[in-house]
């Protein structure tokens, strides 16, 4: 299940980034890890803050925008968004290249995988998981699964 946690928490802070940040900000970004969610300016309106269905609906139906309790509701929602993606910035291993790279061992990534991603992954691994005598393998077994990859002059540039 760990080639499934790198894509897992990308998700959960996409997530949580479209309910405070513009989709037109994190739209122009390649990283959602590289939107800056603290820039007011980044921000959704405070009537444009997410807050779930059931509570949009009950301040709806009992005309309660504008209230105080709603103001000062919204403007908690605001700040458990920014703790909430601040934490996960700070702590979450969005930068670990093991857990980057192990998304390669899911065949769901069979299109998206690279060589260059299973290189990476092999030289975090101990040696015990995989000796070198035993690469040259495991490099054809994934290029014949995964990619598709021909083994080339371009073979060695990886090497």
């Amino acid at each position: 299940m760990n080639h499934r946690l790198y894509p897992s928490m990308v998700k959960l802070y996409r997530t949580i980034l479209s309910c405070l940040v513009l989709p037109s900000v994190i739209q122009g970004e390649e990283d959602v890890l590289n939107v800056d969610f603290t820039e007011q300016d980044n921000q959704r309106s405070t009537k444009e803050l997410f807050v779930g269905f059931q509570a949009l609906q009950l301040i709806v139906k009992n005309a309660l925008e504008g209230t105080s309790g709603v103001t000062k509701f919204r403007a908690e929602v605001r700040m458990f968004y920014v703790g909430s993606l601040t934490y996960m910035r700070d702590n979450f291993p969005f930068q670990d290249p093991l857990i980057r790279n192990a998304v390669i061992v899911d065949p769901a990534s069979s299109k998206t995988a690279s060589m260059q991603s299973l290189l990476t992954l092999v030289e975090q691994l101990p040696a015990s998981v995989a000796p070198e005598e035993n690469r040259d393998a495991l490099c054809r077994d994934f290029s014949t699964i995964y990619t598709g990859f021909s083994f080339s002059a371009s073979y060695t540039d990886f090497i």
